[in-house]
């Protein structure tokens, strides 16, 4: 099946009169702006998706570096916390230990007092 017998015949008039090319021309280059406004808006949506896949990563890395400082936030807490329990169990030991020799004090002073 043949379609240039088709083409010749629907187009040749129009092709070879020259009150058409006018026509022929606007069509050409409604045609052709057709075609560039497509490719514009490809390759605007291909710019907004990479330019977003940018700010996706941008905002990626800020909530890396924020996490990261965080992490270090709460090991300087922990260590704090640490050093204030050993200081705390300290004390409580002292206070054990002055409660103990207190009440050896008192013993001893009441066994002395019991002797006279």
């Amino acid at each position: 099946m043949d379609i240039q017998p088709f083409l010749e015949a629907t187009f040749s008039p129009y092709i070879s009169d020259p009150k058409w090319y006018p026509f022929i021309l606007i069509g050409i280059a409604l045609l052709v702006l057709f075609l560039l406004f497509l490719i514009f808006l490809y390759i605007r949506s291909f710019l907004s998706w990479l330019f977003g896949v940018n700010e996706l990563i941008r905002i990626g890395r800020e909530q890396n570096h924020l996490l990261n400082e965080l992490i270090a936030i709460q090991s300087e807490q922990q260590e704090l916390l640490q050093a204030l329990f050993v200081e705390n169990s300290q004390e409580i030991e002292e206070n054990i230990d002055e409660e103990v020799n207190e009440e050896n004090n008192k013993e001893t002073s009441s066994g002395e007092i019991s002797k006279k």
